[in-house]
């Protein structure tokens, strides 16, 4: 049996646990709130990570923990409202999870992730901006867009270059 699927199963046991001893003590709610199973299931991925050595489970800890950290922050303010723009952060959780996979399976990184990465960020800060100053118009977003379009070409073309030395 391999160790990530010994682990997983693992995982599945303990939250199942933790879950039916929140139904049997409703009082561990006041201390446990959903949220917070998230973050600890994200951590737990990224544990049999570090323990399996098997950088796969990065993506999924990272989504997980990400998602968690979102509704907990969003659950302590009563910020529901913030969807309209934390959502875009989600992209880049999963390209934070490839990078990461990347470098513990110590592959070559993966240039996906960075532009997951570096989208989100543009997403999340251009609608952040929109929902948050009413003066922001699209006009004042396309320089946002060109530099996220610039970007891809600039990663696009330093890949290929790549790609040709390794192939002299």
């Amino acid at each position: 049996m391999k160790k990530t699927t010994l682990f997983i199963g693992i995982i599945l046991v303990l939250l199942g646990v933790l879950l039916a001893a929140m139904q049997l003590y409703p009082a561990l709610n006041d201390y446990i709130q959903w949220p917070m199973i998230l973050i600890g299931l994200g951590l737990l991925f990224l544990a049999g990570m570090a323990i399996d050595g098997n950088g796969d489970l990065a993506i999924p800890g990272l989504v997980n923990a990400g998602l968690g950290g979102i509704f907990l922050y969003q659950m302590i303010n009563n910020d529901w409202e913030s969807w309209s723009y934390v959502w875009t952060l989600i992209p880049g959780f999963v390209g934070l999870g490839i990078l990461l996979a990347n470098l513990v399976n110590r592959e070559r990184v993966d240039r996906g992730g960075i532009i997951l990465v570096f989208a989100s960020g543009v997403g999340f800060t251009a609608f952040y901006a929109a929902y948050h100053y009413e003066n922001v118009s699209l006009e004042m977003l396309w320089p946002l867009a060109l530099i996220l379009v610039g970007v891809i070409v600039v990663v696009q073309a330093l890949s290929r270059n790549r790609a040709n030395v390794e192939d002299d």
